[in-house]
C-alpha cells in the first residue's frame, strides 16, 4: 500500500489536487497536516471499510467531498449547515476544532455513506437497497456508537446520507473494493474532530 505522502504527491502531479481543491477552504491552514493529513484520514476510512487504499480511490473521495461542499454551501442547503452548526454548539460540543463546519458536516456524511456501502455493497443504488438502508438507519444508538458519533449528530446526518447515497450513487459505486483486507474498527466522525457527549 502506498503511503499518504506518496499518494499526496501523485494527486498533486497527476490530478492537480492541491490545498485549495475544496471550495473556500485552505487545507494548509484549516486542516492538520494539510493535504497530506486529509489524504491520511481518507486512507484510514477506505481501509476500515475494505476499499482499496489507492490514489484513485482517494481522488474519488475528495471529488465527492468537493461536490458535497459545493452543494451544501449553496442556497437553500445553507439552512442545513446552519442547523448542523447549532447542533454542534448545543449538543455535540466539539473540543478545540479549527476545521470548518461545512467540512466537518461533509466528513460525517462520507463516513456514514462509506460504512453503509461497505455493509450493503452496491445494492443501495436499487430501491430495495434504499429501503433496507433506511430500516437499518433506525438504530441510532447502536450505529452512532460504532461510528463514534453522538446519537444526536448521527440522527441529524442520516436523512442527508440517504439523499447522498441516491444522488451520488455513481461516485460511491466507482470506489474499488479491496478483497484482501479485513475491516478495522470504525473511527470517529473524522479523527481530526474530537467530540464529547454533553
Amino acid at each position: 500500500m502506498s503511503s499518504a505522502k506518496e499518494i499526496t504527491s501523485k494527486l498533486r502531479s497527476k490530478y492537480k489536487v492541491d490545498e485549495f481543491f475544496y471550495p473556500d477552504i485552505s487545507m494548509s491552514t484549516q486542516i492538520p497536516d494539510g493535504l497530506e493529513g486529509e489524504v491520511a484520514d481518507i486512507l484510514e476510512l477506505l481501509t476500515e471499510n475494505e476499499f482499496e487504499a489507492s490514489a484513485e480511490n482517494v481522488l474519488r473521495v475528495v471529488q465527492l467531498k468537493k461536490e458535497l461542499l459545493t452543494e451544501y454551501c449553496s442556497e437553500p442547503e445553507k439552512k442545513t449547515l446552519s442547523k448542523y452548526q447549532e447542533l454542534l454548539a448545543t449538543k455535540v460540543k466539539p473540543v478545540g476544532s479549527a476545521i470548518p463546519i461545512d467540512l466537518i458536516f461533509v466528513d460525517g456524511l462520507v463516513l456514514i455513506a462509506l460504512s453503509m456501502l461497505a455493509k450493503f455493497g452496491y445494492s443501495f443504488a436499487a430501491e430495495s437497497g434504499k429501503l433496507l438502508a433506511r430500516k437499518v438507519f433506525r438504530n441510532n444508538k447502536m450505529d452512532s456508537k460504532k461510528l463514534k458519533m453522538t446519537e444526536a449528530e448521527y440522527q441529524f446526518l442520516k436523512p442527508e446520507v440517504v439523499v447522498v447515497m441516491g444522488s451520488h450513487s455513481n461516485a460511491l459505486m466507482s470506489l474499488k473494493k479491496d478483497v484482501f483486507k479485513k475491516p478495522r474498527k470504525h473511527r470517529s466522525n473524522t479523527s481530526r474532530n474530537k467530540t464529547k457527549k454533553p
